[in-house]
């Protein structure tokens, strides 16, 4: 039986889940021991052995708890008015770190541009690209993008066609399309200008350069907007600066 109880535990569910399994609170039960019953023996006495404790008693009456939650709520709505939360628009897919000392105007650009040499050297063409994915359907496509003269035609010219007979390639050929794009257009979503973890403890003349420095190189792209890809540029704070 003990055994039973711990290999239960270890498996199943703990004490407070039977209870609700078998809605004990609402005046059910288990079914019981008879013969053709699905549950074994040992399971129903081991939930007959179980206790049920008497409800909490409340040390505040509903009166006191109207009273403090009227004044969390009026906080509450205070508080939404200045920090409304997230918009539901489209968020970053992903957030790069960098440190202040490291950062320029460039360095989304240059990310870019080292991302789209890994894909030139490891995923020069779509069958690579989805068979290094393992996309579904990959093991479907010719062996290599030589093989495969007409199939790349066909989906440059009549996409919408091989879409329908055959999607392994369609799928293959638009994603890696699609990144391409992204990686020449976007390559970072999201740039952080690090001084914390990725900046270490500095100086405070040296960080006021840094944070000086990055500042400038910030303000380059909304003057020339080809030198870098970066939308957002967001520094945290590791102290406070004096005024």
């Amino acid at each position: 039986m003990r055994d039973f109880a711990r290999d239960f535990d270890r498996f199943w569910v703990v004490e407070k889940n039977l209870r609700w399994i078998f809605s004990l609170e609402c005046g059910a039960g288990p079914p019981n021991s008879k013969e053709g019953s699905f549950f074994p023996r040992p399971f129903i006495k081991l939930w007959q052995s179980i206790k049920i404790e008497e409800p909490m008693k409340a040390s505040l009456s509903p009166d006191s708890l109207r009273d403090l939650t009227d004044g969390l709520q009026r906080a509450n709505e205070e508080f939404s008015k200045h920090y409304p939360g997230e918009t539901g628009r489209r968020q970053p897919v992903h957030t790069v770190y960098g440190g202040a000392h490291l950062f320029k105007s460039d360095s989304a650009a240059r990310l870019g541009s080292l991302a789209r040499r890994s894909v030139d050297q490891f995923a020069p063409d779509f069958i690579t690209f989805a068979r290094a994915l393992e996309l579904p359907g990959a093991e479907l496509l010719p062996e290599a993008i030589d093989d495969a003269e007409l199939l790349v035609l066909k989906l440059e010219n009549e996409p919408e066609q091989l879409r329908s007979n055959n999607k392994p390639a369609w799928l293959a050929h638009t994603i890696y399309q699609r990144v391409s794009e992204k990686l020449r257009r976007e390559p970072v979503e999201d740039f952080r200008i690090d001084f914390e973890d990725g900046y270490g403890n500095r100086p405070d003349a040296e960080e006021d350069g840094h944070a000086e420095s990055a500042a400038k190189e910030v303000n380059l792209p909304v003057a020339a907007p080809h030198t870098s890809s970066f939308p957002i540029a967001a520094i945290p704070q590791r102290k406070r600066l004096p005024p």
